[in-house]
């Protein structure tokens, strides 16, 4: 790309088409139930550190969003009145609160929240960009395809219902698939060229992933698969090995130092969960709110280590609960997402039901999988350039 920048025009009134789109939905729409709980987690972060407001998903969003309000000044709940352990899910009703009381800096704090929004959209559309390009670049494509594909790849992202559906509010769904996307980027080039400068990037894109939503946490388990992109292990599996545990540590540090907060490295057994899952036995059977216990006390998983403050479990643990909490509600239906996307498109209104989280999660993993697998079977889209 920086050889000839001119060459990608496309790519710039794709983002500037989208972003405009995302602007006027963004200013049509009013908040949904959770961007003031968002806001005031970040704010109450940046005032006080540590992700104890609304932990049921990591900061990173949180903290973007209430970046260009910085210097604002406003009234935050003391820290009592967002215990968890007293009160269930007060995150709600404090953010209703935080507008009532204060009404144009909330709006103005939101305005621009979701500008910042807008523009991690536009990143992972340029990351779709850049992705489709990488894949392209052995197959050495003619100067017509070579920008054609990509930007058809990023057209396609770019306007799909559930990114022009959630892309203009404070949430966490498309911050985490302009993570996914990025991940799979810099892990491709990571996995061709396997070098220190390469692994400390890999290890920061990698921690900023982490920190856009739990579920996004699966990566651990499938950063492997990164390594058999490769056509060997060379110079030496151990290298290989080594490189792999060096993005990881690199990920948990940056997990870290964004969630903030104090004592990480505590026994497993030292939590109290108030999940039937992870409470266990002595979640009791009282009706009374809250009710904790630990599933692993007396076991050899209680001296496991975690190596995230406690707001990492703790948050994980209320979305537990509250997953649990849907279930055995008689009647109640399953949770999901439904937004009307107000353009008409090609003379198309589009409206998606979707859970976005696990529809981007399920994408990346075609994505990478897809691609392992082309590797391994020799179906790659030209010779190795490195041969």
């Amino acid at each position: 790309m920086g050889a000839e920048p001119m060459r990608h025009w496309p790519l710039a009134i794709i983002l500037t088409v989208q972003a405009f789109i995302l602007y006027d939905c963004s200013l049509k729409n009013s908040p949904t139930p959770d961007e003031f709980p968002h806001i005031v987690g970040g704010l109450h972060h940046l005032a006080n550190g540590g992700n104890q407001f609304y932990n049921v998903n990591p900061p990173l969003v949180k903290l973007l969003a209430v970046l260009p309000s910085i210097s604002e000044g406003v009234a935050l709940p003391a820290n009592s009145e967002f215990d968890y352990t007293k009160f269930k899910r007060p995150e709600f009703r404090l953010g209703d609160r935080f507008f009532e009381q204060q009404p144009a800096v909330a709006k103005l704090i939101l305005y621009r929240a979701r500008l910042m929004m807008i523009a991690i959209a536009n990143l992972g559309t340029a990351g779709v960009y850049v992705l489709t390009l990488l894949l392209l670049k052995d197959n050495q494509p003619s100067r017509r395809s070579s920008i054609l594909l990509p930007s058809l790849a990023a057209v396609v992202y770019s306007f799909s219902p559930m990114i022009l559906g959630y892309a203009a509010f404070v949430q966490t769904d498309v911050t985490a698939a302009t993570a996914i996307v990025w991940v799979v980027t810099v892990g491709l080039i990571w996995s061709r060229s396997t070098t220190p400068v390469t692994t400390v990037i890999f290890g920061i894109v990698f921690g900023f992933a982490l920190c856009t939503k739990y579920t996004l946490w699966i990566g651990f388990g499938i950063l492997p698969f990164f390594l058999l992109l490769r056509d060997s292990l060379s110079p030496s599996i151990s290298r290989s090995i080594f490189h792999y545990l060096c993005v990881c540590v690199i990920a948990i540090a940056m997990v870290n130092l964004i969630v903030g907060g104090t004592r990480p490295w505590q026994q497993l057994g030292e939590y109290q969960f108030s999940s039937r899952k992870l409470a266990g036995s002595g979640f009791g059977n009282d009706q009374t709110f809250p009710r904790f216990g630990n599933s692993f006390d007396d076991t050899v998983a209680s001296q496991i280590l975690v190596p995230f403050p406690p707001t990492v479990l703790e948050g994980v643990d209320i979305q537990i609960r509250d997953m649990q909490d849907e279930r055995k509600r008689p009647g109640a239906p399953l949770p999901r997402f439904r937004h009307a996307v107000g353009w008409t498109l090609v003379g198309l209104r589009c409206e998606a039901t979707v859970q976005a989280g696990a529809v981007a999660t399920g994408v990346a993993l075609a994505t990478l999988f897809g691609a392992v697998l082309a590797n391994r079977l020799g179906m790659r889209l030209g010779p190795d350039v490195r041969a």
